[in-house]
């Protein structure tokens, strides 16, 4: 089975709507966490359930409510106490069939690349990252095989909600480093994504925790 990295950092321009506040700013004890996601192409129902089950579920291991929102949505008005932007890049389907691009005379192609990633300046991670839906959806397909993909879509979306939620932890605790287990470990197998047995580690919920929670006075 091969094995797909995950978290990649790079640079890229910022939108302009987006602040991430303090945790002493939250109303609620528990800090809530808002995740706002921009699709380049429509995508599935199911799956984006799915995604936003399986991201409230493994962030609240660290004491996080999450809501998630299509970037489309939010007003430029609202203020958010803590926010992050994912950029989902491709078709977000499980049932997506998009014709290849033609490779140009003597270019070697690889099916290997990251799922997901986020963003860096200057040496800071950023509450900015992108999903490679496409990416993620031919790694399941090499365990699932490609037929009827209507009846994967809820597993798909879990799949997203992981690779996400490896990001979060980035972006919340401003670490590069992986953990050596859990979610937040170098790179995940398809098939580790679909047994769904992974969740975050105690030092990534720690690190999270330490990184959003009010500091007890």
């Amino acid at each position: 089975m091969r094995v797909l990295t995950l978290g990649c950092v790079m640079i890229a321009a910022l939108p302009a709507l987006v602040r991430l506040g303090t945790a002493e700013e939250a109303h609620d004890t528990r800090p809530n966490l808002t995740v706002l996601l921009r699709y380049e192409h429509p995508y599935s129902a199911p799956s984006f359930s799915a995604l936003e089950r399986q991201l409230r579920s493994l962030l609240a291991e660290a004491g996080l409510q999450v809501e998630v929102r299509e970037r489309k949505d939010a007003n430029a008005r609202e203020e958010y106490t803590d926010v992050v932007v994912f950029n989902m890049k491709g078709h977000c389907t499980m049932a997506a069939r998009p014709a290849p691009n033609p490779l140009p005379v003597g270019a070697l192609s690889d099916e290997r690349g990251p799922l997901a990633m986020a963003y860096s300046a200057d040496g800071n991670i950023l509450p900015f990252g992108e999903v490679e839906c496409d990416q993620v959806r031919e790694s399941l397909e090499r365990v699932l095989g490609k037929g009827a993909p209507d009846r994967y879509q809820a597993t798909y979306g879990a799949a997203l909600g992981t690779v996400m939620a490896h990001e979060v932890y980035h972006m919340l605790s401003h670490r590069a480093k992986h953990t050596k287990t859990g979610i937040t470990k170098e790179s995940l197998s398809a098939r580790e994504m679909l047994e769904g047995k992974l969740t975050l580690s105690d030092k990534a919920r720690e690190a999270i925790a330490r990184a959003v929670l009010p500091v007890e006075r």
